[in-house]
């Protein structure tokens, strides 16, 4: 027996067994992964649960709808705030308390590092349940329906 090429063969083996789609091949925070061509899996199989180097455009322009929404509330919420409303969340309420520029930067980065999470895990499924990018839909539509109560309070005020 050749113990030279048994060892080549489980060398092979072990190269084949390490599955390198099953991680990010770059930091998805760091420009040169955003160079990437992985888009999606290959196969159909593997259709959850894996990082891409590139994410849909959609994604883009829904973070900055977020984001835009997320200004938005701040600034309905202090409005709300001068005609004699409430804060009910205790942080912000306490944030608001200190400094007016500690609510809105605290507000704005909670917010985008929420949405740095949600758009790096965009594939996989919380809980095994739903897909992570669904629930970056769903902040939106619950954002612009946080928005639209609010100025529905200001109206009717």
């Amino acid at each position: 027996m050749d113990t030279r090429h048994d060892s080549a063969d489980r060398l092979n083996e072990e190269r084949r067994a390490a599955d390198r789609r099953a991680r990010a091949t770059a930091h998805p925070l760091v420009w040169p992964s955003w160079q990437g061509q992985r888009c999606e899996p290959r196969r159909r199989h593997e259709r959850s649960d894996h990082f891409v180097d590139r994410y849909p455009p959609l994604l883009r322009y829904l973070a900055v709808g977020i984001l835009l929404l997320c200004i938005t509330d701040a600034f309905l919420t202090l409005h709300i705030l001068d005609t004699g409303g409430s804060e009910l969340n205790p942080l912000m309420d306490t944030l608001l308390n200190a400094s007016l520029p500690s609510f809105f930067y605290t507000k704005l980065l909670l917010t985008a590092l929420g949405l740095t999470v949600l758009i790096v895990y965009y594939n996989f499924r919380w809980f095994r349940i739903v897909r992570v990018g669904y629930l970056l839909f769903g902040s939106f539509f619950v954002y612009a329906a946080l928005v639209a109560y609010e100025i529905v309070l200001i109206t009717n005020a």
